[in-house]
């Protein structure tokens, strides 16, 4: 069985985007994170090293958006599952939605 652990709204500010003037100004940026994985294991032996950190998979976000400027948001998103994947083997798979705040 595949369980979710839902991380809504991460905010961070950064400097991503095409134009001089958002590298300049900057912006804030929300970003919502659906983690799929077998918490089970987890669960059932009341033990926090079988399943994912909530602050640890905020932690990449923050570090990612913060540590390199992106064109396109489509690209951090690469970079943040790619490293999320890397970190937790147990993660079966993940879905993100960025989003400008506008």
């Amino acid at each position: 069985m595949t369980d979710r652990i839902l991380l809504s709204r991460i905010a961070v500010f950064a400097h991503h985007g095409l134009h001089p003037e958002e590298e300049r100004l900057g912006q804030r940026f929300y970003v919502s994170l659906d983690v799929r994985l077998d918490l089970a294991p987890a669960g059932c032996a009341d033990d926090w090293k079988q399943t994912v950190s909530y602050d640890r998979l905020a932690a990449i976000v923050l570090e990612v958006a913060t540590g390199r400027r992106f064109a396109l948001i489509e690209a951090l998103a690469e970079v943040v599952a790619a490293r999320i994947l890397e970190a937790h083997p147990r993660v079966e798979s993940l879905t993100e939605i960025g989003r400008a705040h506008v």
